[in-house]
Formats: structure tokens, C-alpha cells, sequence
């Protein structure tokens, strides 16, 4: 999918991200409580970087340079970088890397998975910790049910 022109209206169809962000601060607190860096891939226009910028030193990279506007516009105080996730390269590591919103079903070729969680592996530190979630039928099943993030992160 091209965010050139959905960005506008991407935070709006997505709604209130909390749950997910809740979610994600749980899974970090049981497997990684001592993390203190974390980087977002694929992060859009920013708002799950932002719900985390509160705990932890936050980073983001994406693709979409309109939706890195977006996320730089409304957190100013947060690292974001234009690079896509099969391929980023920065000078640091992370304690934790995720990828969250099925972000990893972009991915069309198991090549490109791989490319991405050896970048990954490349950029968390030792004992590090990445999550990433992707559709399965189970999971597109449930979506067709419907309300997904109350079944899901309620």
C-alpha cells in the first residue's frame, strides 16, 4: 500500500492506538524490564512511538516520507529516520525493536523478511528484544468477526 496519499487520514482510520501501546509496554516489561532504548519500525506517523516516548528513549524509522512529517510535527522530541525496514541502517542499538499493525505483511517476499530480521538482529543489543506481529487466518478471521482491538488488546 502507498501512504503517499492516505497519511492524511491514516491516524483517523487507525483511532486511539492505547491499547496497542499498553500491549506492547506489557510484552517489553515481562520478556525485557531493564530496556531502555527502543526502535519502531515502520512507524507511520509516529503516534505508538509517542505513547512509549514516555518510558523509554524512542526512535522511529519508516519509508513514507509523509507520514514521518506527520510523526516529526507531532513529536518533535523524538528520533525519526526515512529508511525502509529491509534495509535501515543507523549508528546505534536497541534494547527492543518492534514492528506493530502487521506492518511485516508488507513484506512480499520471504527474501525481504529475511533482510529485515537480519537488520533487525544487527541493530538490538545483546539480549535484545524484537515483536512483531503478522496476520494469520486465525487472526484475519477474527477481523472479519469484528471489533479487532478489543479482542485482541481489551
Amino acid at each position: 500500500m502507498s501512504y503517499e496519499k492516505f497519511y492524511r487520514y491514516y491516524d483517523l482510520v487507525m483511532g486511539d492506538r492505547s491499547a496497542a501501546a499498553r500491549y506492547i509496554q506489557d510484552l517489553i516489561a515481562r520478556h525485557k524490564p531493564d530496556a531502555k532504548t527502543v526502535l519502531e519500525i515502520a512507524c507511520g506517523t509516529g503516534t505508538l512511538s509517542g505513547k512509549l516516548a514516555a518510558s523509554y528513549e524512542v526512535t522511529g524509522l519508516d519509508r513514507s516520507k509523509p507520514m514521518l512529517a506527520l510523526a516529526r510535527k507531532k513529536l518533535p522530541h523524538v528520533r525519526f529516520y526515512h529508511q525502509d525496514m529491509t534495509d535501515f541502517r543507523l549508528a546505534r542499538r536497541f534494547d527492543v525493536i518492534f514492528c506493530a499493525f502487521d506492518s511485516i505483511n508488507h513484506l512480499l517476499r520471504f527474501t525481504d523478511w529475511e533482510r529485515t530480521f537480519r537488520r533487525v538482529a544487527a541493530h538490538l543489543n545483546p539480549g535484545g528484544l524484537f515483536i512483531f506481529d503478522v496476520n494469520t487466518p486465525g487472526k484475519l478471521q477474527r477481523l472479519a468477526e469484528g471489533p479487532a482491538w478489543e479482542k485482541w488488546f481489551g
